[in-house]
């Protein structure tokens, strides 16, 4: 297991998808989108349906991790000189926590 991996603690990106069937999108944690998929959402006929829309925020689900991290990198500066920009940083640092299972 690399370093990477354990560090992240899931299964590092680029994730991909793709749609072979009506009634699904299949998600692959890899960019190949080839052999099994690791997860699959299934689409409904409900006119409000977002599963298109999941499934790619499922994909992208990686990268805003590490967009998540690299800005609550900045949490201490901010803290420390301009206090009242510390709501965006505590819904990064609850949105991380809830990806790590520790809430």
């Amino acid at each position: 297991m690399s370093k990477e991996v354990k560090k992240a603690g899931h299964t590092p990106g680029p994730w991909s998808f793709d749609k072979p069937y009506d009634g699904e999108i299949n998600i692959y944690f890899d960019d190949m989108g080839e052999g099994v998929p690791d997860a699959v959402v299934y689409l409904s006929d409900a006119e409000d349906d977002n599963s298109s829309e999941n499934a790619r925020l499922i994909a992208a689900a990686p990268e805003l991790m590490a967009a998540c991290r690299g800005i609550n990198e900045w949490h201490d500066l901010i803290k420390q000189n301009y206090p009242e920009m510390l709501g965006p940083f505590k819904a990064v640092r609850a949105a991380i926590a809830k990806a790590e299972g520790r809430t």
